[in-house]
């Protein structure tokens, strides 16, 4: 099963409207902060971030389950670095991949809305 979180209703139901048009059935959309995850299915094996977060948002953590893996692009406004956040045990290992550049994730665990 996969979870989805879009801040914007406009995007969740279209990306609803395509996910059902092709047919797929084991995604879920809900409209939130993707910044404090999805608490009632977690833990989650993982999580894939794609918007730019100045820090880990520690909920998203919360939610990864042991061994679990999460992608997320961590930096300013303008550019990051993809990064690769593992759960181990009580902590954490955290990973660089690669410069890249996305939207900000706005939330309470990220950026202010501008």
């Amino acid at each position: 099963m996969v979870f989805s979180v879009e801040r914007v209703a406009e995007l969740a139901q279209s990306a609803r409207t395509a996910l059902a048009n092709a047919g797929i059935r084991n995604v879920t959309v809900l409209v939130g902060d993707g910044t404090l995850g999805w608490r009632p299915f977690a833990p989650y094996d993982a999580i894939l971030v794609s918007a730019a977060s100045p820090e880990v948002p520690a909920p998203l953590v919360e939610q990864l389950a042991a061994g679990g893996r999460m992608v997320i692009p961590l930096g300013g406004r303008s550019s990051q670095t993809l990064t690769l956040v593992e759960r181990e045990g009580d902590g954490v290992r955290v990973s660089t991949i690669a410069d890249v550049r996305f939207v900000p994730l706005v939330g309470e665990f990220g950026f202010r809305q501008e």
